[in-house]
């Protein structure tokens, strides 16, 4: 009898070892399939990606490019906002495609993008005349230099107008200082500041960019900023800003409080701290909505750190700010960082 029910089981066993062998070749096939159909779809999303990303970059690169000086100053000021959100729309459908992007195209995607915005904002300085800041009033009389040149209302033949343009900074070389720019010197303005130490700069409106170089020991309180927010040789400063994109290079020891509607780009920087922006004040909702910006989107935890490209570890370079290291009360933290670099009003 145990002969023969072995010799019936053993037929029994045979058939099933072959329809799991066939089960698991069935699933080798399919799974093979699927990740064939996968490399193919992700294969085509990148090659549609860069029929479109290289498209709309040489066409902006050509608007830019086809920028000449002009009388019209508002046409001038509308073909620049033009372009702005041409490129705002740029990096939004960059940064939508990141997931599938390795992290080579995406550093070189980016680079190209702030290639752009560079290039925008240079050619926008040397063609529209920079918005002057002043506080105080200034004598119209002429200058001894430039009366002497005159004669019976008339400039003397031998006398030129310099045709080199200077980079202009908002202001430059400040130190121990308060500084606040109103909505109608920022609105749609590109802001700028170097070589700032012991300074607290408040920035209401709506600005078109932010640049910042060589702040020492700084606190600056932005409203939004339509398009970049770029800064480096930043040192033990707090920002706290809404901006389409920030850019921050070879930088320490900062707190940066910030909504960020693409993706913020760091780069040579170490022990930079980020919340979200909870700075406010009143005309905050207006100015976000003129700038373009929307509020409902805060990309603070996506930061790309072009010296750390690892996936399987978070960079060192940055950390996301602890509560307890947070601002929680703005006029007390603004007050006590007066007092404590003896800052004064310009």
């Amino acid at each position: 009898m145990e002969g023969e029910d072995m010799k019936t089981e053993t037929p029994k066993s045979g058939v099933l070892e072959m329809m799991a062998r066939r089960d698991r070749e069935r699933k080798l096939v399919n799974e093979k399939n699927q990740k064939a159909r996968q490399n193919k779809s992700q294969e085509e999303g990148l090659q549609y990606f860069e029929s479109v990303f290289d498209g709309k970059v040489c066409e902006i690169e050509n608007r830019i490019n086809a920028m000449i000086p002009s009388s019209d100053l508002g046409k001038l000021q509308e073909e620049f906002n033009s372009i702005a959100r041409d490129l705002q729309d740029l990096q939004k459908y960059f940064t939508n495609s990141t997931f599938f992007l390795s992290d080579h195209k995406i550093k070189t995607c980016q680079i190209v993008i702030n290639q752009l915005l560079t290039k925008s904002d240079e050619t926008k300085s040397k063609l529209l005349p920079k918005k002057k800041f002043g506080f105080k009033n200034k004598s119209s009389k002429p200058s001894a230099k430039l009366e002497s040149d005159i004669q019976d209302g008339q400039i003397k033949p031998d006398v030129k107008e310099s045709t080199h343009k200077e980079f202009l900074w908002t202001e430059s070389q400040k130190t121990n200082q308060l500084l606040k720019y109103t909505g109608d010197q920022v609105n749609n303005q590109d802001m700028t500041f170097k070589e700032m130490e012991n300074c607290v700069i408040f920035i209401n409106g709506h600005a078109g960019s932010l640049q910042m170089s060589k702040m020492k020991n700084c606190l600056v309180l932005c409203g939004a900023v339509s398009r970049s927010v770029f800064a480096d040789n930043c040192e033990n400063c707090t920002f706290a800003f809404a901006c389409q994109q920030l850019r921050l290079h070879s930088s320490t020891f900062c707190n940066i409080y910030i909504l960020v509607t693409s993706r913020a780009i760091i780069e040579d920087c170490k022990d930079i701290n980020i919340a979200p922006n909870t700075y406010s004040y009143s005309e905050y909702e207006s100015d976000l909505q003129k700038s373009g910006l929307d509020g409902s989107i805060n990309n603070w935890e996506n930061v790309g750190d072009f010296n750390w490209l690892s996936t399987d570890k978070p960079s060192p370079n940055w950390n996301r700010m602890k509560d307890d290291e947070k601002v929680c009360d703005w006029s007390q933290f603004i007050n006590d960082f007066i007092n404590a670099h003896n800052i004064t009003s310009e």
